[in-house]
């Protein structure tokens, strides 16, 4: 049972550092995928406004459709038919950066003979000029797709407008590819916020986060959201370039940090963390539960197995002694004798006495146990009921050459309580003290008043107990073990009854004791001053 328990607190002590794992990786993923597309955005953005802005200054009177121009800058190839040619337009912008145009005519001649293909690379008007007038045609349907309308014999201005702009998208392209200006002055941190806010919403995430840019090689911060998360902000994992296509000019990080994103990644498995953390408890508290019902019940079967044992010798050894007895009284000579008659007679008389002492002690135990204990409570007085009761245990003392000593100090001695059963307590704590003394006995019985409490102790200074002893000292059946020796007898019933007693007259019972060095019993019950 331990070791499948063992098992499945490690499983899932594995599975949920998983399920974290994965969702540390997942959010990683998901902040880093939303910073490269703030940077996408940010720089898309600059590049549309810096082309509209360049061009609205160069273009103010002229009559070219602008965006008609932009949207076929990377065009796919356009194709017109007419007169028995099929031309082919290609504009285009090189790696080099430059701006390209060039058609391409298939002839399909007369007969079997093959197509003929021939280019025309776009490189001077002059050329264009000179074309077949059917080209040109086609030509000018193609100025008409990019917004061009011209008279047919205006080519030549055509070509150079279209020149012009080549050479205004290549002027547009290096500046660019090349900034000038500082990087603080191509940021607006408004949009920049904007944005992260926007692609971490597109991602479920809703965390507060400061963000700084970042220029690594000057170490200069260009500008952050929040000036006291610097340090915060400069250590984090999350960082991607901004403007990563520029050629020149120093590179820029843009840096992002969550404060709150342990307790984030921790709510997110929270349910799960919790449920299971309630199952292993709960396995946990019903294994225990199981393992103390286990070594509890073995520990009653050897305490009832004890008591058996014990009541069979304690009921033995009068029995037998009651039949020897019996027996003797039926010699005649013996039944002649008076003396000798009388005195097995006190025998006989004397273990039926101990007989009905120890099944009435065990009758006591099984009322108190089904609540049918019937008590005589009246005010009654502790000094006397000590008095009865050293005057009933000193015979035992005697024989064992002990003392027993009073110190009965209380002024208040009254209490709430049934005289014979409070007789009882004292008469098993005096013979527990008297077993359990191995030289003579040594007895002190005191008491005091403390706060309208009345505290009765009984000190000997016998073998004393262990410290478990003491924890089931008060246990029905339990009894103090003496190693190998058996001569001290009983049922393990004393001290149960004695607890049970002074719970029911609403006091207490404490034990101090100390190995080799005797024992201190002290019941402590409420004064009465009726």
């Amino acid at each position: 049972m331990s070791i499948a328990v063992i098992g499945l607190i490690a499983f899932q002590w594995y599975w949920i550092n998983s399920v974290i794992s994965g969702n540390k990786d997942r959010f990683q993923r998901d902040v880093m995928t939303s910073l490269f597309k703030v940077a996408e955005k940010l720089e898309r953005r600059e590049a549309l406004t810096f082309v509209d802005k360049k061009l609205r200054q160069s273009n103010t009177n002229s009559k070219i459709n602008t965006a008609a121009i932009l949207k076929r800058q990377f065009s796919a190839p356009s194709t017109v038919s007419g007169g028995g040619s099929i031309v082919s337009f290609q504009d285009s912008i090189d790696g080099l950066g430059t701006f390209n145009f060039s058609m391409e005519i298939m002839t399909q001649t007369y007969g079997n003979a093959p197509i003929r293909k021939t280019d025309y690379p776009f490189s001077s008007p002059n050329e264009i000029v000179q074309m077949d007038p059917a080209i040109l045609s086609i030509f000018g349907n193609y100025l008409d797709s990019l917004g061009i309308s011209l008279p047919i014999h205006n080519f030549d201005q055509a070509l150079k407008k279209v020149s012009n702009k080549s050479n205004m998208m290549m002027t547009l392209l290096e500046e660019m590819m090349h900034p000038q200006i500082k990087l603080v002055n191509r940021l607006d941190l408004v949009q920049l916020d904007s944005l992260l806010k926007f692609e971490l919403a597109q991602k479920s995430i809703y965390l507060d986060y400061d963000y700084a840019v970042f220029e690594p090689l000057s170490g200069q911060l260009v500008g952050i959201n929040d000036p006291l998360a610097k340090d915060q902000v400069l250590k984090t994992d999350f960082k991607t370039n901004l403007f990563p296509n520029d050629l020149l000019g120093e590179p820029s990080l843009l840096l992002i940090n969550f404060p709150e994103q342990k307790k984030y990644l921790l709510e997110k498995i929270l349910l799960t963390l919790s449920s299971s953390a309630l199952l292993v408890l709960l396995i946990l508290a019903c294994f225990g539960y199981a393992v103390y019902i286990i070594v509890r019940q073995k520990n009653i079967s050897l305490m009832k197995t004890d008591f058996i044992n014990n009541m069979t010798h304690e009921f033995k050894t009068p029995i037998a002694t009651i039949g020897l007895a019996v027996e003797a009284l039926l010699d005649k000579e013996i039944s002649q004798n008076i003396d000798m008659k009388m005195k097995y007679l006190g025998i006989i008389g004397e273990e039926n006495k101990r007989l009905s002492s120890q099944v009435s002690h065990v009758l006591q135990m099984a009322q108190i146990d089904r609540k049918e204990l019937k008590l005589a409570l009246t005010t009654i007085d502790v000094h006397e009921i000590i008095r009865q009761a050293v005057e009933k245990i000193s015979i035992q003392i005697e024989n064992k050459s002990g003392y027993l000593n009073l110190a009965l100090n209380a002024h208040h001695y009254t209490i709430k309580g049934d005289q014979g059963h409070m007789l009882g307590v004292l008469l098993n704590l005096l013979d527990n003290a008297i077993k359990y003394s191995q030289d003579a006995p040594n007895i002190i019985i005191r008491t005091q008043e403390r706060f309208e409490t009345l505290v009765l102790s009984i000190k000997d200074h016998g073998i004393g107990m262990s410290k478990e002893a003491q924890r089931n000292i008060f246990q029905k059946f339990y009894r103090v073990s003496t190693g190998d020796l058996h001569d001290v007898k009983g049922f393990g019933l004393g001290l149960s009854y004695a607890k049970e007693i002074i719970g029911l007259f609403h006091g207490t019972i404490e034990v101090e004791s100390d190995l080799n060095k005797g024992t201190n019993f002290i019941i402590k019950l409420p004064l009465t001053h009726e």
